[in-house]
């Protein structure tokens, strides 16, 4: 009997096995290696009339294998949330998955839907915009007329058909005006080979001038380190150049809008960020630098109510710290709130006293890297754990 192993595409000799009455039992074998998962077919080809009887014995080596991830998941408040291994190598953005309008894996809550009741505008122009009475929904559509009148914002319909002249503005826009003169409007220019198709107005050739750019904040967040800077006029975008630690400067990214977050970041390690505007080949000068440590947050295990009025804290380390503030109030929105700085990265624990019975407390923290005398980075705050004083 002929043995053939197919897999990968390609079939392979995996020998020939022969059976007699004194030798009835055999162990075939053939060693290979596969790149991937996939099928792998064994087939033995009889001879004659023979009809064999097989046992089989496989031998498998896995080289370089990993572990198993486990995963813990925080709710993005976007209607995704992002899971993390435990062991740092691996992390997902998805979708959430609700059971009884919960996440089945971080637990969010599924947003209340509701019917639209909407309230119409006319906007003198053949259009109205409908506004859902909640604020969550806006559209913009032709009139629908019955007897002359739309039937969801009761405009009347006009009687002819608005004929157009144009007017340029000598700003980049030109104005539209019936002749009837019942209706006018302004907009941008429209070009065609530099020319606008509306009202003749040429495409302007002068250089286009930007501005110095300005950071306005750096923070740490969950999900990495958030810039955000001043409009420029005439941007078309923002490149964002980022330097870490004492290694040179790189662009990282291109931003139409006036944020980014950066994700790619590692815990306890120094960057600093510049931006530029640009439109086509004007780039700006760059914006002055700012520098900040990278925190990740780190979340409260445990807060216990103690004897004598004391409250009992503890949290994950960040070693990359030089302390934390805690913060802890009697209301859910921090007003009037006390703060406590606890020294040392590696301590993971405080018991906060004089507190009032009876009281319920809500408590955040979040850890600091000293830059200066008069400078500390924080991280984002940790998640809010409330306790009520009984003892």
């Amino acid at each position: 009997m002929a043995a053939s192993l197919n897999y990968d595409g390609k079939k392979i000799d995996a020998g020939t096995i022969s059976l007699t009455k004194n030798n009835n039992k055999l162990i075939n074998s053939k060693e290979f290696t596969l790149d991937s998962q996939q099928l792998v077919t064994y087939t033995i080809t009889s001879q004659a009339d023979q009809a064999p009887v097989i046992s089989w014995l496989a031998i498998v080596s896995l080289e370089g294998a990993g572990h198993t991830h486990i995963y813990t998941y925080q709710d993005n408040k976007d209607g995704t949330h992002t899971a993390a291994c435990i062991a740092g190598d691996d992390s997902i953005t998805e979708e959430h998955t609700y059971k009884d309008n919960t996440c089945e894996k971080c637990g969010a809550k599924k947003p209340e839907e509701h019917t639209h009741t909407y309230t119409y505008k006319d906007n003198k122009d053949g259009t109205h915009t409908a506004t859902c009475t909640a604020e969550d929904d806006s559209f913009t559509e032709e009139h629908s007329y019955k007897n002359n009148v739309c039937e969801k914002c009761d405009a009347k319909k006009p009687e002819h058909t608005h004929t157009y002249t144009y007017k340029d503005n000598k700003n980049g826009t030109h104005t539209g005006t019936c002749t009837a003169k019942d209706h006018t409007f302004t907009e941008k220019h429209t070009f065609k080979n530099k020319v606008c198709t509306l009202c003749g107005a040429k495409e302007s050739t002068a250089p286009v001038t930007l501005k110095k750019p300005a950071l306005s904040s750096i923070t740490n967040t969950a999900k990495g380190i958030t810039i955000k800077w001043k409009k420029v006029t005439n941007a078309a975008d923002y490149q964002v150049y980022r330097k870490t630690g004492s290694g040179k400067w790189s662009k990282v990214k291109t931003v139409k809008g006036l944020s980014w977050t950066d994700t790619k970041t590692k815990n306890g390690t120094k960057y600093q960020y510049r931006i530029y505007a640009h439109k086509g080949s004007v780039k700006s000068t760059a914006s002055a630098a700012k520098t900040i440590y990278r925190l990740v947050t780190k979340n409260l295990t445990s807060a216990k109510n103690l004897k004598g009025k004391k409250l009992s804290l503890k949290w994950a380390k960040n070693t990359k710290a030089s302390g934390y503030q805690i913060q802890y109030a009697t209301n859910s929105k921090f007003s009037k709130a006390k703060s406590k700085l606890v020294t040392g990265g590696k301590k993971s624990s405080i018991t906060l006293t004089k507190l009032k019975k009876g009281k319920n407390y809500w408590v955040r923290i979040r850890s600091y890297k000293k830059v200066s005398s008069k400078t500390k980075c924080y991280s984002a705050w940790s998640k809010v754990k409330k306790v009520k004083i009984k003892k």
